[in-house]
């Protein structure tokens, strides 16, 4: 089954601050459709960018591979990818972070319906990692229509802010990756420093960001089921726009 992708991209130096997220220099961005392009060329996955609001210089690539090692053992020390991690440097368009998680990559591409939309991206580490059975019901637990308290009715009538359909839940599989520099790519730092293993990604759209953050922020939604509440160990979340989507 195919796997997603998640990395994240820092802009440097940082865009300018204000109400409109696509004040990337046209370089950066050039670099970075580049980049994306040629992934999902090869990877036969689309590529999405997305820019966080809160943080401009900050970009999160999600992409599809048909498995771990078609990435990191194939396009990572390619030829090819060695010359784009280059260009991107040249740029000012470093890799911070790296993981594969287990979500859909289809699903999460068709969450991406269009740059007016919020994609959050929530992060939820926990003390354990439970068997097959817990596994199934944090997913079962966090895919359940939740009431954003705003009053709004989906679209069969229950109230609430997201559906199960606006979401794509995967559990991290891997320890994050992060280049020892921006431009070699052939030595690659590997471990958990910072991060919990057990960890699930969450990926979700909204009409707002106000939406979003309240639904990340508020996590009241695992509190339904007492076992996943108290196992959580560290949370995060943000919210960005669609900058592109790049197709194979």
């Amino acid at each position: 089954m195919p796997i997603t992708e998640l990395a994240l991209l820092t802009l440097h130096p940082p865009p300018p601050t204000d109400d409109s997220p696509t004040q990337i220099p046209p370089s950066n961005l050039n670099a970075l459709k580049t980049a994306a392009q040629a992934q999902a060329t090869f990877s036969k996955h689309p590529v999405t960018l997305i820019q966080c609001i809160d943080d401009p210089s900050l970009i999160y690539l999600l992409g599809g591979w048909d498995s771990v090692a078609a990435h990191m053992d194939t396009w990572i020390p390619g030829a090819e990818n060695k010359e784009l991690i280059g260009m991107l440097g040249r740029e000012g368009v470093g890799v911070r972070e790296l993981i594969h998680v287990t979500a859909d990559p289809a699903r999460v591409v068709g969450l991406m319906r269009g740059s007016r939309d919020v994609i959050g991206i929530w992060r939820a580490g926990f003390k354990e990692l439970g068997d097959e059975v817990w596994r199934a019901r944090v997913g079962q637990v966090i895919g359940t229509k939740t009431d954003d308290g705003d009053g709004d009715v989906n679209a069969d009538g229950s109230k609430g802010g997201v559906d199960e359909g606006q979401l794509a839940v995967g559990w991290r599989m891997d320890d994050w990756f992060a280049p020892s520099t921006y431009s070699d790519v052939s030595v690659w730092n590997t471990g958990g420093v910072g991060r919990d293993a057990n960890e699930v990604v969450v990926f979700s759209v909204w009409s707002s960001v106000e939406k979003g953050m309240r639904f990340m922020e508020g996590d009241a939604w695992l509190g339904r089921h007492a076992r996943i509440q108290d196992s959580v160990k560290t949370t995060e979340g943000s919210c960005g726009r669609v900058l592109c989507v790049l197709q194979p």
